[in-house]
């Protein structure tokens, strides 16, 4: 649709910025790239029995990464299926089936940046290329990882450097790094088997409940003087002054949700961000992320950096070992919160 409009209105059309995307979806005989129309049928048909899947998540449909963790795949596919039907989803992938851009991107006279992910699950990279080949003096980016999107902590994928493309190619030069790191408690939670008790629940209970937890979550968060950071699905990335005040928190959450009827899974961490706007970024945003990853349902998992920070707090912790975690680079040492 941006590029329809771009050829259409170029006076109302400053730049033009594609982000993983194809002139078509579906292979021709002039168009070697995608599936055939019969698969897309096929596939198309299986989404309206099953929707959604895991497969859709990972792959072709929203793209999360097939190494993405289960817990990432169930919140998204969780909230996909409170905002769409089966009959929207598959009328929403038909006209993607049935969409050929390729006649409108020679008319587009508007500086253009084509860019996607090299293993991104939905698009192929000599088609992106293609798409860029087609459009008067675009340029093409492709950037490693195998997702879909600009950013994706769960694989450890940093969306700075398409942010930095997006800058050059919108003002001409980028902005040096903030520089604004700080020392702060990472905690990341979400609810365990989500996707389960909303199926059992229906939409509109499973929503209601979903608001509870936010709301006591919430309360907690500022009883804690914790600062919401970020939420996705059924988790919630927060920060504290300090790790006991964090786990503290997480306690309170769980004993919440708990009269609910749900549970919570946690990590906690403690180590440098960057300030990025509202948002904080770094390898020990991941490393939070990860920590709770590995917690199950119940638990609080933290950093072997935590423990040591909170000794005298009066907080126990159970050794886990040596663990490896997706993206981090070495085996990190794991302890569980003990009540």
């Amino acid at each position: 649709m941006a590029c329809v409009f771009a050829a259409m209105h170029p006076t109302r059309t400053r730049a033009l910025i594609i982000w993983g995307c194809q002139a078509r979806f579906v292979r021709a005989a002039d168009y070697p790239w995608g599936i055939t129309k019969a698969e897309e049928d096929a596939r198309l048909a299986a989404l309206a029995g099953q929707w959604p899947s895991r497969e859709y998540v990972r792959t072709w449909g929203a793209g999360v990464g097939p190494e993405a963790d289960d817990a990432v795949v169930d919140a998204i596919l969780s909230r996909m299926q409170m905002a769409a039907s089966p009959a929207a989803v598959v009328a929403l992938e038909e006209m993607n089936r049935d969409g050929d851009i390729r006649d409108v991107l020679p008319a587009i006279r508007v500086p253009t940046l084509v860019m996607a992910r090299d293993g991104d699950p939905i698009t192929e990279p000599e088609a992106v290329r293609d798409l860029a080949a087609r459009i008067p003096g675009a340029r093409v980016r492709l950037f490693p990882g195998k997702t879909h999107y600009m950013g994706a902590p769960w694989l450890g994928i940093d969306p700075e450097p398409v942010y930095t493309a997006i800058e050059e190619f919108a003002t001409g030069s980028s902005s040096p790094p903030s520089g604004e790191r700080f020392l702060t408690t990472i905690a990341f939670f979400d609810l365990v088997a989500s996707t389960v008790r909303a199926t059992e629940l229906g939409d509109r209970a499973w929503k209601e409940l979903l608001d509870q937890h936010y709301r006591l979550a919430r309360e907690a968060l500022t009883g804690h003087r914790g600062t919401e950071i970020d939420s996705a699905g059924d988790g919630i990335l927060a920060t504290f002054e300090g790790p006991a005040r964090a786990i503290q928190c997480l306690r309170a959450i769980a004993r919440s949700d708990m009269e609910l009827g749900l549970r919570i899974r946690a990590g906690v961490h403690v180590g440098e961000v960057e300030r990025a706007g509202s948002a904080i970024r770094g390898i020990n945003v991941h490393l939070a992320a990860r920590i709770a990853a590995a917690a199950a349902a119940g638990e609080i998992l933290v950093s072997s950096t935590v423990r040591d920070l909170c000794a005298g707090s009066g907080i126990q912790f159970g050794d886990r070992g040596l663990h490896a975690l997706k993206g981090i680079a070495e085996p990190r040492e794991l302890l569980v919160v003990v009540d």
